[in-house]
């Protein structure tokens, strides 16, 4: 049966917005890109021309789920293959033009909604958030990386009775 608590620990919070947030910004977009289909469109936008392996690296994904989703990005025109210069056995895959434009459409789209969100909230708080949300993905990126940037000591509490509230 599924619980119908609300999350109590801000871990649980967090937690809980970050899972709203996807699950609202996918319900808005066009149903025509799936989210897996935007991932890899996404970092491909980010990585540009790689190998099919290279990219099932970079979205830490299996390389038979990637190349079976790049064949249907192909075929749909979202994605380019070419040989590799540097060794004539391989291909790299990009964006096409097409892939580029639908990619940063979807981007401005999904921006558009959090940022509608967020207009009536003072500026200096967005950029809290943003800082805080870039650290937390940077570290949940990297574990056991220790953040380069830690949050500001003052106004939180940082004993271990802090750590255990937010488990």
């Amino acid at each position: 049966m599924q619980s119908t608590e609300s999350p109590t620990t801000p871990g649980d919070q967090i937690l809980e917005a970050l899972i709203t947030i996807g699950r609202a910004t996918r319900k808005r977009l066009d149903a025509s890109l799936d989210q897996g289909s935007y991932f890899l469109l996404h970092t491909l936008s980010r990585t540009g021309s790689v190998r099919a392996s290279d990219l099932a690296h970079a979205c830490e994904l299996d390389s038979s789920t990637v190349s079976r989703q790049l064949r249907q990005l192909t075929d749909n025109g979202l994605v380019e293959r070419r040989p590799d210069p540097d060794d004539g056995r391989a291909h790299l895959v990009s964006l096409s033009p097409e892939g580029d434009r639908v990619t940063a459409e979807a981007r401005a789209r999904k921006r558009a909604i959090v940022l509608d969100q967020l207009a009536g909230w003072p500026a200096h708080d967005v950029a809290e958030l943003a800082r805080l949300l870039g650290l937390l993905a940077d570290q949940v990126s990297s574990p056991g990386v220790p953040a380069p940037n830690p949050p500001a000591a003052t106004d939180h509490p940082t004993d271990a009775t802090h750590e255990e509230s937010i488990r």
